[in-house]
C-alpha cells in the first residue's frame, strides 16, 4: 500500500516536471520569435542591450510595437549612453558577458547587476 502511494506521487511528480519542461520550452521559443521579428539592425543592437537589460526590461522593450518606440525605451534606460561612458576594455568585457581583471564597479554592475548586501 505504501509503496503504491510513494509509486504515484512519484508518477504524478514526473507529470508536472515535464508539463513544466514544455511550458519553458514555449516560452523560450516565443520569446526567440518575437526577437526574429525584429529588423536585422535591431537584433544586433538589441542583444548587446539585452546583457545589460532585466528580464523586465526585455519583455517590456519587446512589447513595444515599433521601432522608434523601442529606441525611445532604451533611451530612457540610459543604457546605452551608460555602457558608452565605460571604459573600451570594460565596455569589450560587458559585451563579451566576460569579468575581465581590474573592471570597475559600474562595469560589475552592468555584468552582474546591483549587489543584493552590502556590508
Amino acid at each position: 500500500m505504501a509503496q503504491e502511494t510513494i509509486m504515484s506521487n512519484v508518477r504524478l511528480c514526473c507529470r508536472y516536471v515535464g508539463m513544466l519542461g514544455v511550458m519553458l520550452a514555449c516560452l523560450g521559443c516565443t520569446f526567440e520569435a518575437a526577437v526574429q521579428q525584429l529588423p536585422t539592425a535591431e537584433q544586433t543592437a538589441f542583444q548587446d542591450s539585452r546583457k545589460v537589460m532585466t528580464s523586465a526590461q526585455v519583455k517590456m522593450y519587446l512589447a513595444k510595437t515599433t521601432a522608434a518606440e523601442r529606441a525611445n525605451y532604451l533611451r530612457d534606460l540610459g543604457i546605452a549612453q551608460r555602457l558608452q561612458a565605460l571604459d573600451v576594455l570594460d565596455r569589450g568585457a560587458i559585451l563579451t558577458g566576460q569579468p575581465r581583471w581590474g573592471m570597475r564597479a559600474e562595469a560589475l554592475r552592468f555584468l552582474w547587476g546591483d549587489p543584493y548586501y552590502m556590508g
